[in-house]
């Protein structure tokens, strides 16, 4: 039997095509997704502090890592300290990296996972090997879920590189014991402010 005779027996067995299902209201939806995204949040370890507008962010910031020796900070509420930004770095030097500060764009309440687009910051390497995090996210851009993130970050342009971050980094592996800062961060705080209008990517 040649080649084509199977082929073509293949393709008259194949079933009718199906359109792909429309994807508007798929996912899930809750009638309070700040509340959903603060219960996610502390679920995975994150911390969370809500301020009424970014004159509280310095005051949240200080009251999460108060002995912080080195910040490197990407808003201009919070000042680097013993660390100045510098894309060039050597990322040898973010092991002496105490904290950094950062914007999310799209929080997420589903999972109280949050984009971060490398728009955002200088050094990919700072954002792993920093031993905590402070993200900053608008509680009027919150979306239900990971569908609506991504359709989000798609009508947006595409950054060269961006994390999804949902708490510090974790394991369970060993004895079935949950373990925070395992493998990276160790903490994560994030500030939702609650008054500002919807940013744009």
């Amino acid at each position: 039997m040649s080649r084509e005779t199977i082929l073509a027996s293949i393709r008259a067995a194949l079933p009718p095509g199906q359109a792909l299902p429309e994807l508007d209201n798929f996912g899930l939806h809750y009638d309070d997704p700040i509340q959903q995204f603060i219960t996610t949040a502390e679920a995975v370890g994150a911390n969370l502090q809500s301020v009424d507008n970014r004159g509280g962010i310095a005051a949240a910031v200080q009251a999460f890592l108060p002995g912080a020796s080195s910040i490197l900070s990407h808003v201009p509420e919070v000042p680097c300290k013993n660390f100045t930004r510098d894309a060039d770095r050597d990322p040898h030097a973010y092991s002496d990296l105490d904290l950094i500060v950062v914007e999310g764009l799209i929080p997420v309440a589903e999972n109280a996972a949050i984009w971060v687009p490398d728009s955002q910051y200088d050094d990919h390497a700072a954002m792993v090997l920093t031993q905590h995090q402070v993200i900053i996210v608008r509680a009027s851009d919150l979306v239900d879920h990971m569908h609506q993130a991504y359709a989000k970050v798609a009508a947006a342009e595409v950054p060269r590189f961006g994390f999804f971050l949902s708490g510090p980094t974790k394991t369970a592996d060993i004895e079935q014991s949950l373990v925070l800062g395992a493998q990276g961060t160790r903490s994560l705080l994030i500030i939702m402010i609650r008054d500002e209008s919807t940013s744009t990517i």
